[in-house]
């Protein structure tokens, strides 16, 4: 059935009128939480999003099959060690994912996320698929392998409910998730890990520095993301998991 000018005019004038009835949950909501129509939940969150740096390498140089596997141990190990440091996950966009941190450690849970994300990711599961990238890597490149970009911002979050009933999801909308996932494309091994000047000042000083006495972050950069300047630092640090 062809869509309708006059019904497509209609949606846009419903969804743009009136005033959003807004809740301010105490936990990251459920997509169940939140209703179609003119409802919306807000958010103060710290934002991860975390990039495969090589996905295009990986899903072109293997059997789909193959290549599916990888995906697939990279996100369960990814999502248990966000899950575990009181992230919660909130959506997957093809090799990336967001997940959001809220509360008054909600920085710190989600830049040790990171880092135990980026140790799994080269001492785990890294080692684990060597096999496959070993008979590529003549043909294909040295650098063929995982790695990954994290990035982290936190602001405010505004979650609706996007599409129409049967098919819908969630759109987490704020300067912190964009900035977030486009802290993650610019990073280059081994500084994988970035996190805006907000996100800095809220961590506490063993997320800071190591049980050494090492600065974990380097000094302060700046960059334009959405045409807004944005102070910013990485990191090449990995947190042991044991």
């Amino acid at each position: 059935m062809a869509a309708k000018k006059n019904e497509l005019a209609t949606m846009v004038g419903e969804n743009l009128a009136g005033t959003y009835k807004t809740t301010k949950p105490r936990s990251v909501p459920e997509p169940a939480d939140i209703s179609l129509g003119q409802h919306g939940a807000e958010l103060e969150a710290t934002a991860l999003f975390i990039d495969i740096r090589q996905s295009s390498d990986i899903t072109n140089s293997f059997r789909r099959q193959t290549a599916a596997k990888m995906l697939k141990a990279y996100f369960r190990g990814a999502v248990t060690v966000i899950n575990a440091n009181g992230g919660r996950v909130r959506s997957f966009n093809g090799d990336g994912m967001l997940a959001l941190f809220i509360g008054d450690l909600r920085s710190s849970g989600a830049s040790k996320a990171a880092m135990e994300t980026k140790w799994f990711v080269k001492n785990i599961l890294g080692p684990k698929c060597e096999r496959y990238f070993q008979n590529n890597r003549s043909a294909l490149g040295q650098n063929l392998g995982f790695s990954i970009g994290c990035g982290l911002d936190d602001g405010y979050v505004y979650a609706v409910r996007v599409g129409i009933r049967g098919t819908n999801d969630v759109a987490w909308v704020g300067r912190c998730t964009n900035t977030a996932a486009k802290l993650s494309n610019i990073l280059q091994a081994p500084q994988e890990i970035a996190a805006t000047r907000e996100v800095y000042k809220r961590l506490p000083e063993n997320r800071r520095t190591s049980t050494r006495g090492t600065a974990m972050w380097t000094g302060e950069k700046t960059g334009e993301f959405g045409g807004v300047s944005r102070y910013y630092r990485t990191s090449h640090f990995g947190w042991v998991i044991h």
